[in-house]
C-alpha cells in the first residue's frame, strides 16, 4: 500500500496506510486491525447516514463538511479521496478493501436525497459520487443551477397538467354545444311539413294535402 496523505478538505486529511497492520488470510479478507482503514466497528451496517441531514442539492458546502469528519472519524477519507486504491491480486486485501469501499458507498447514498442518489447509483467506487457531486455542487452556481432546473421542471409539468385539464374542458364544452345544436337542428327539422314548409305539423297532417276539416277556421280569406 502506499503512503500517499493526499488531503480532501483544508483540515482534514487521509492518515498514510499501515501495511503492517493486515494480515492475509485463506478467506481473502484477512485479519485487520482496529487502526486500519480496511477495519470496520460492528456497529457500522450499510443502511447508515452518517450525517444528520440529508443532501437535497442545497447547502452543499455544510453536507460536505459534515461528511468528511464523520469519515475521518471513521478512518475511511481514503475511500473517497482516491488514496485507498484497489489492492494488488496478490496482496490478499482486494475483498477487504471491496467491503469498506461498498460500506462507504452505501453512506453516501444514504446521506442523498433520492433523487441525487438516483443519479450515482450505479457508481463502482465510493470516490465516483464524491467527485460527481463535488464536480456538480462544487460550486455555488452549480447548486443554484440544480435548484433552478428542479423548480423549472415542476413549473412546465403543473403548465402541461393545467393545459390537458383546460382542453379536455374545452373539448367537453364543444361537444355538448354541437350535441344540443344536433338535437335543436333535429328538433326543428322534423316540425316542418315537408309540402307546405310551414312549422308544427308534418306532411301526413298537412291540411293542404289531405283537406282542411269542416270547422276550421281561417285567419285569412280563403282563395279557391
Amino acid at each position: 500500500m502506499g503512503t500517499n496523505s493526499q488531503t480532501t478538505d483544508t483540515l482534514i486529511s487521509s492518515p498514510p496506510v499501515p501495511t503492517a497492520s493486515v494480515s492475509a488470510g485463506s478467506s481473502g479478507i484477512g485479519l485487520v486491525d482496529s487502526a486500519h482503514p480496511y477495519y470496520l466497528h460492528p456497529s457500522d451496517y450499510p443502511r447508515m447516514n452518517p450525517v444528520s441531514s440529508v443532501f437535497d442539492g442545497r447547502g452543499y458546502g455544510g453536507w460536505r463538511r459534515a461528511v468528511v469528519i464523520a469519515l475521518s472519524a471513521k478512518n475511511k477519507l481514503g475511500f473517497i479521496d482516491g488514496t485507498l486504491v484497489v489492492p494488488d491480486a496478490d496482496s490478499g486485501l482486494q475483498r477487504a478493501w471491496a467491503r469498506c469501499n461498498d460500506m462507504v458507498l452505501s453512506w453516501l447514498l444514504n446521506s442523498l436525497s433520492k433523487e441525487i442518489a438516483e443519479s450515482v447509483l450505479y457508481s463502482q467506487s465510493a470516490k465516483d459520487p464524491w467527485h460527481d457531486l463535488e464536480d456538480r455542487f462544487g460550486q455555488a452556481s452549480g447548486a443554484k443551477l440544480f435548484q433552478l432546473q428542479k423548480e423549472l421542471s415542476a413549473v412546465v409539468q403543473g403548465e402541461s397538467g393545467s393545459f390537458m385539464v383546460t382542453n379536455q374542458a374545452a373539448g367537453k364544452k364543444f361537444g355538448d354545444s354541437k350535441g344540443q345544436k344536433g338535437s335543436y337542428d333535429a328538433k326543428k327539422n322534423s316540425g316542418i311539413c315537408a309540402y307546405c314548409k310551414k312549422l308544427g305539423h308534418s306532411i301526413d297532417k298537412c291540411y293542404r294535402v289531405h283537406g282542411f276539416p269542416a270547422d276550421f277556421k281561417f285567419t285569412k280569406p280563403r282563395k279557391f
